[in-house]
């Protein structure tokens, strides 16, 4: 029981998931500049659930494939057969209904935005399609798209209609998404020409995150100057160790891509739930 309940939640990728998931729908809703309500939470249970049918799909439609190649996708519960077939696609069902359900709780343009990432999900993951072929299409917790459609669902749980802040935002997570899924690409290629133009579009992407950025974070302020303290806090605590212990053996204080990424967004999400939880819990105490 334990061995399938962890093969189930292995299909979430909830290392790497998690916390793009919960950042990029809680930065959206920051960006309306609105009280939080319970619309939100709605919203980010349903992202979530969106987020391992993403998976599950994708590990479903490609068992087949995996099976050859273990060795390359060992995160494939399917292919290794933890899950069954069977026991993915009741899943899918229940998690799809679910995210559904949810969506249509938080409001009209939320349930048609919803249905919409569905469908995009299941289009991206078909495998008679062939789209994965394309690097920028290939399922990951970093997809710019289905991201930043999770960014627009949480600005749209709190205002029903954008402002200009909160198209900033979707851009941001477009352009950062797309700039990790270049630099994804760039360590797989071989040739000089191909290299060459990853790594134009990695710079593209990332100035143009970076422009965002700053007029999200700093001309508009979106977030209070403390909470970007606390990401850099928290950022500096998850980094800082690791590059202590590759000195004390001797090795370069290089941090690996990979490592920095996820430690990144680990402490933009939990900043972010600290910028939505305080507010609550004074509201709380005052009454």
């Amino acid at each position: 029981m334990n061995a399938k309940l962890k093969a189930l939640l292995q299909l979430e990728r909830l290392k790497h998931s998690l916390p793009v998931t919960i950042f990029v729908s809680l930065l959206g809703a920051a960006a309306t500049q609105s009280n939080p309500s319970l619309l939100l939470l709605f919203v980010l249970l349903a992202n979530l659930c969106v987020s391992w049918l993403y998976f599950t799909l994708r590990d479903l439609q490609f068992a087949p494939l995996d099976v050859s190649k273990q060795d390359k996708q060992p995160q494939n519960p399917v292919a290794t057969g933890l899950i069954s077939p069977k026991t993915a696609n009741i899943l899918l069902l229940l998690v799809g209904i679910i995210a559904i359900v949810l969506y249509a709780l938080a409001g009209i343009k939320t349930l048609i935005t919803g249905v919409v990432l569905l469908i995009v999900v299941f289009i991206l993951n078909w495998r008679k399609l062939g789209l994965q072929k394309r690097f920028y299409l290939k399922t990951s917790p970093y997809h710019f798209l289905v991201n930043s459609f999770m960014c627009l669902l949480g600005s749209l749980s709190l205002n029903p209609v954008l402002n200009q802040v909160s198209l900033l935002a979707i851009g941001f997570v477009l352009f950062i998404l797309l700039y990790a899924s270049f630099i994804d690409q760039a360590r797989q290629v071989v040739s000089k020409k191909t290299l060459r133009i990853l790594n134009v579009g990695a710079v593209i992407s990332l100035t143009l995150a970076i422009l965002l950025a700053i007029a999200i974070f700093i001309f508009v302020a979106l977030l209070p100057y403390w909470i970007v303290g606390l990401f850099m806090l928290l950022l500096a605590i998850m980094i800082v160790p690791q590059i202590i212990e590759r000195r004390r053996e001797k090795l370069k204080p290089n941090l690996d891509y990979d490592v920095f990424r996820i430690a990144v967004f680990r402490a933009a999400a939990i900043a972010m739930l600290v910028h939505f939880l305080v507010p609550l819990v004074f509201h709380l105490f005052s009454q």
